[in-house]
């Protein structure tokens, strides 16, 4: 569990002030999933296999409970305290049949894949005001999601190098209805379908003890929106994309040295693309974006090896990056405030890290410590700010093997203060973690016993600066135990070789 203190500041016809304590929360669900998989192997070059996985929630529910007072102008306004009653089982259903062979000196991957999945979010409010006054807020809302997704890798050996190219397709179907009884909030029967098309070529070739690597990805994406079944032209669009990556890997003396450049991208989760409204309490609403852009990453990176010590430097360019921002929500009721997505400016960040992992005898440490920093400017209440306080990450893991078969591990994580996105992370914290391991029965029967945060100082303090609202949250997080035990009656590995289609288009449903 947690404690939570939020504190909102909100600068509209009045500076509003929310301090909240959510200092109570229950969550539980109850879920089951299953796999179902068959491989037939022809001979040595050639298989094929089909895998269906089901995962449902039939009870995913929760109960929050907080307290707020409200502030204008640094005077008492009112008081609230609500309850926010929520469920939102689901079912997703995938199928995934793939093709692996080989016909003389090519090989050929094919991958074909559907998912089907249904979620249904029923939320119940109750805010009681001064004491008195009861308001009662109920929504619900449905997502429907379809993906068809087929992928085909073809590689071939080519002057002493190895050359692959191939294709992928996905069409994706996703429906959202919205449901506000009390017509508080408007309702919304919207839909999205979008086509994506891929085309890539890679190939690597080594000059002595120079390795090298270079390879291109084309996207084309068709997105289109539509608002009761009728197509929106000005939400609708079409992305082209061209991506280039190279990779040289090289030694110098007993050092490897790496030197790479990529581009990627990652389009925004069908989530954020939603153009209903949901309903945080009666000073603040959350709405998605449709007019959502993606983000669009370039990385330089350099890396150098020396027996157990690693050390990168990457530099990052990052253009469309996703934030949440607030703006009023109608000028016929200022008090209001609506959250929002939104692409920032480009802006640019770097990482340094250093590893050391060295094994000595029974003892396995590993010690990693990364420095982040970046220049990104955004709106605040009296206008633009620069988020560059760098941030650093101390990650020391140690594993231990000792006598009779027990694995010993205890880790520790440090984050300092500084900047990440439009947050800041105000306070130091410390996570500490032990976890102790067992099998029986050449590794049938096991037992893991596992703690975390044990010394209670994983806690949070994070400002979010978000146009005209700036947002405090302090999360206090307590200690959390949990021992499994897992008994695996027949323990084969499985000979599947389907790797999925549309990977990064599931991950956004």
């Amino acid at each position: 569990g947690n404690n939570q203190q939020i504190g909102m500041k909100t600068y509209l016809d009045k500076l509003w002030e929310q301090k909240m304590d959510a200092s109570y929360g229950k969550n539980s669900n109850s879920n089951v999933q299953g796999i179902l998989s068959l491989n037939y192997q022809f001979n040595e070059k050639h298989s094929m296999g089909v895998r269906y996985d089901m995962d449902k929630y039939f009870n995913s529910s929760g109960d929050w409970r907080y307290t707020a007072n409200i502030y204008a102008d640094q005077e008492l306004y009112e008081n609230n305290a609500s309850t926010m009653i929520g469920e939102d089982p689901s079912t997703r259903h995938s199928l995934n049949y793939y093709y692996n062979g080989q016909i003389g000196d090519w090989n050929i991957d094919f991958n074909a894949d559907g998912l089907w999945n249904v979620k249904e979010e029923s939320q119940h409010t109750r805010e009681i005001t001064n004491g008195e006054t009861e308001n009662n807020v109920n929504t619900f809302n449905k997502n429907n999601g379809t993906l068809y997704a087929t992928k085909l890798i073809v590689s071939y050996p080519l002057w002493k190098g190895n050359l692959s190219f191939g294709g992928e397709y996905s069409h994706t179907s996703r429906t959202n209805l919205y449901h506000n009884q009390e017509g508080i909030l408007d309702n919304d029967d919207s839909k999205i379908k979008e086509g994506s098309t891929a085309a890539f070529m890679d190939y690597s070739h080594s000059f002595g003890k120079v390795d090298v690597q270079a390879g291109v990805r084309y996207e084309n994406v068709k997105f289109d929106y539509y608002e009761q079944g009728k197509h929106i032209d000005e939400q609708s669009r079409t992305f082209n994309n061209v991506f280039p990556s190279v990779n040289i890997n090289f030694p110098i003396g007993k050092t490897q040295i790496q030197l790479s450049y990529s581009g990627g991208i990652t389009r925004p989760s069908y989530d954020m693309l939603r153009g209903n409204i949901y309903y945080g309490n009666r000073y603040t609403y959350q709405t998605g974006n449709p007019f959502l852009k993606p983000i669009i990453n370039q990385d330089l990176i350099f890396s150098a090896s020396y027996k157990w010590v690693n050390f990168s430097f990457t530099y990052n360019r990052t253009k469309d990056d996703i934030i949440q921002v607030c703006e009023p929500y109608s000028e016929a009721d200022p008090t209001i405030s609506l959250l929002k997505t939104v692409n920032t400016e480009p802006y640019n960040n770097i990482i340094s890290a250093i590893t050391l992992s060295p094994t000595i005898s029974w003892w396995s440490p590993q010690l990693t410590a990364q420095v982040f920093k970046q220049w990104l400017h955004a709106e605040g209440p009296d206008g633009k700010l620069t988020l560059s306080k760098p941030r650093t990450i101390i990650v020391w893991r140690n594993s231990f093997t000792l006598p009779a078969g027990f694995l010993f591990d205890v880790d520790g994580t440090y984050y300092t203060k500084g900047h990440s996105q439009n947050m800041y992370m105000g306070i130091n914290s410390l996570d500490v973690s032990m976890g102790l391991y067992k099998s029986f029965f050449k590794e049938r029967l096991s037992f893991q016993l596992q703690v975390t945060n044990l010394l209670e100082k994983d806690d949070v303090d994070c400002t979010i600066y978000s146009g005209i609202k700036t947002t405090t949250d302090y999360i206090t997080n307590f200690r959390r135990i949990s021992l499994t035990m897992r008994y695996k009656f027949n323990a084969t590995k499985s000979k599947y070789k389907g790797t999925g289609a549309g990977e990064s288009q599931k991950n956004r449903m």
